[in-house]
């Protein structure tokens, strides 16, 4: 959802392990998004 708002395409990295709280998002122009920034929840972030 963040990467639609910065960039076009599809991300390069949208992954989210809710077992081991572990998450990547990397943008398809390379930006790792701040999610310290954000106030909504993981899930909401992630493209499904």
């Amino acid at each position: 959802m963040i990467c639609s708002q910065t960039s076009e395409g599809d991300p390069l990295v949208n992954d989210c392990n809710a077992d081991a709280l572990q998450y990547g998002c990397i943008c398809s122009d390379g930006q790792k998004p701040n999610m310290t920034e954000y106030s909504l929840t993981l899930p909401y972030h992630l493209v499904p």
